[in-house]
């Protein structure tokens, strides 16, 4: 069964595509929201663990999980963009034959960051972590956690299978099923409850990790056994040619290292914010959680410019690309500033809800307000930014990336690291880091120079 797979630049197929995108990304919004909260409330029985120190551990350890995880998501955003680009030829096999090559590639992948972590974790912690008890429980999460970057990365490629071809709604059963699994599990194996032993943050690796697994079943069971996608002749157990698995790593190597040197940026914040406290370190794990909160169509949004501008591109349809991305950034900031003026109207019991201890709620209220205003440039940036990416020019992506992220460590650096200032001062670093990328991004598209010769 042919589908049409060319998407158009109206608000009725942004919407269709990104509404159903930021439900699913709500939804394990809510296993964040709810693990944040668990461990903030984490006391260990035997006196050992508070609150603030599993807090921390969730921010530096999740942090370094997230590096692997979002290296992956370079590779799947890869592939997302030369989907979106033969499903905009209309080519549907192809599509199918870029998603089975990718499984095959992302696994090998896989294998590399699970042998690295194994051979390099503790030393990181060792290295960088000043606070025993938050090193330990680091080592601890970490050994467990990273089990579930095979069945993360399985799932975010089917995701973006789910985008490139426009059927974005079934991304919700996944994402639901991962967060019944992974709050549910949260709530008996962090604090012991029921017939479950009490493991803390260890309780906490484990659960993210079955949540995956259950993620990556039901996202892959709906590839293989639903009717909508038998059209793609998906066939996961045909052996890829070299050549073909060369030119997808060619085209996402770019997008795996830009991610790496992204969030591996913010690992070295939270280090530096480490260095400052451990309750300057827990207050900065919540604030953290409000990037989800203020990502959930933006995010969404994010992944729909990148697909449809891909899209559009292979259609060489150029003149629809900029009207496109007006639209989206408009919807982009709306919804921010929406959101921004309810969190900060309700800050006070917003942030109640993480943790008991006064004095990390303390801290955090301020770098809250700095990243609620920073948001409403995110808002714009990372359109920009995503448009750029479903252009192809996947290179030109990294070096823009990597230069903003330079300045970014240069101003972490000097404030955090040498200064110690406030953390709200130490959170002003986003304004450094999506005013450059929204300036660099916005100058090249509106230029037009991507637009091929013969065009213009």
């Amino acid at each position: 069964m042919q589908k049409d797979l060319a998407a158009t630049n109206s608000y009725r197929h942004i919407f269709r595509v990104a509404l159903p995108m930021s439900v699913a990304i709500l939804i394990p919004q809510l296993s964040i929201l709810a693990n944040t909260m668990f461990l903030g409330n984490y006391n260990a029985t035997n006196g050992l663990v508070e609150g603030k120190e599993a807090l921390s551990v969730a921010g530096v350890a999740g942090i370094y999980y997230l590096i692997y995880a979002m290296v992956c998501f370079g590779l799947a955003s890869g592939l997302l963009m030369l989907m979106s680009r033969h499903a905009g030829k209309n080519d549907a096999k192809e599509v199918g034959s870029i998603f089975s090559a990718g499984t095959q590639l992302g696994l090998l992948v896989v294998l590399v960051l699970l042998i690295f972590s194994f051979c390099f974790s503790n030393y990181f912690f060792d290295f960088t972590i000043q606070n025993p008890v938050v090193k330990d429980l680091s080592k601890e999460y970490i050994a467990i956690r990273i089990w579930g970057l095979p069945f993360l990365y399985l799932s975010h490629l089917g995701n973006m299978l789910y985008i490139a071809v426009d059927k974005t709604k079934y991304m919700l059963y996944g994402t639901v099923m991962q967060t019944i699994v992974n709050i549910v599990f949260d709530y008996f194996l962090i604090f012991g409850n029921g017939f479950f032993p009490e493991l803390g943050v260890e309780g906490a690796a484990i659960a993210s990790v079955l949540g995956e697994f259950v993620f990556f079943l039901i996202v892959f069971g709906i590839i293989i056994y639903n009717n909508h996608f038998k059209y793609l002749d998906i066939n996961l157990f045909k052996l890829a040619k070299q050549s073909d698995l060369w030119v997808y790593t060619k085209k996402s190597s770019p997008l795996m290292l830009q991610y790496f040197i992204s969030i591996g940026a913010w690992e070295v914040f939270f280090l530096f914010i480490e260095h400052i406290g451990e309750r300057e370190l827990g207050a900065s794990q919540i604030i953290r959680s409000v990037y989800g909160i203020m990502g959930i169509l933006i995010w969404a949004l994010s992944n729909t410019t990148n697909s449809l501008v891909s899209n559009l591109y292979g259609q060489k349809a150029y003149d629809l690309i900029l009207p496109l991305i007006k639209k989206i950034t408009t919807i982009s900031f709306t919804y921010t500033a929406i959101v921004t003026l309810i969190i900060f109207s309700f800050s006070d019991y917003f942030l109640q809800f993480y943790s008991a201890d006064a004095e990390i709620l303390r801290l955090a209220k301020p770098s809250l307000c700095v990243v609620l205003s920073a948001s409403l440039i995110f808002s714009f940036s990372t359109i920009y930014f995503n448009a750029l990416l479903g252009l192809g020019d996947t290179k030109r992506s990294l070096v823009y990336e990597t230069s903003t992220i330079v300045i970014y460590l240069l101003f972490c650096f000097f404030v955090i690291e040498g200064m110690k200032p406030a953390l709200w001062v130490a959170w002003c670093s986003e304004y450094v880091y999506w005013t450059l990328m929204l300036v660099i991004s916005a100058y090249y598209l509106h230029s037009k120079k991507w637009v091929p010769k013969s065009i213009t």
